[in-house]
């Protein structure tokens, strides 16, 4: 085989074309396109919702299965933040609740609380500052609904997020000032 030097430009340059477009990409999310950061059409291209890292992947409020994840959710944050409470039992109670349902796909709703109870305590493990005092109040309460056998669904919701291409989201467009650049780079940099 013999190195064509033309063949290696067009490699390039498709290899170019595919990671830019990679980049603009939405590898996850839900889009929505916005004229701009402050509403003035500059910089945002769209906005990109992003779950918080603790919630179980994939799952709304508004999911068949947001019940049993949603519980699973709630008793392994209680555990990992040393709440006083039995997480067996409240498996337990929780499963005997969805039994007595109609048309329960008990095995399902098994399989998606064991799986986010398991998913949910991993990643709130291994974070040693998790345990904060507004999570704690936040859990307190979701416990307190659980416990008391009220298994609707209160998952995070996801947030909005700026999605601003490959270059940030900028100010507004406007005139570079040398001397305003560089007295905000001393600021930053203490020089």
């Amino acid at each position: 085989m013999r190195f064509n030097l033309k063949d290696f430009g067009v490699a390039t340059a498709l290899a170019v074309a595919v990671g830019l477009s990679a980049c603009g990409s939405n590898l996850g999310g839900t889009t929505s396109s916005l004229g701009g950061s402050d509403g003035s059409g500059q910089g945002v291209s769209s906005l990109t919702a992003v779950s918080p890292p603790d919630a179980p992947p994939g799952i709304t409020n508004e999911s068949p299965m947001a019940r049993p994840a949603s519980v699973a959710w709630v008793s392994a944050r209680a555990k990992r933040c040393a709440f006083f409470f039995d997480p067996e039992k409240v498996r337990t109670a929780y499963f005997a609740y969805e039994a007595r349902q109609p048309g329960a796909d008990t095995a399902k709703i098994q399989s998606v609380y064991d799986n986010t109870y398991k998913l949910i305590l991993a990643k709130t493990t291994s974070d040693e500052a998790y345990c904060t005092e507004k999570r704690n109040s936040d859990i307190k309460a979701d416990l307190g609904r659980v416990l008391a056998a009220d298994y609707t669904p209160n998952l995070p919701k996801p947030m909005m997020v700026a999605n601003c291409g490959m270059f940030g989201c900028g100010k507004e467009q406007g005139k570079f000032e040398a001397k305003e650049f560089f007295k905000e780079q001393s600021k930053k940099t203490g020089f």
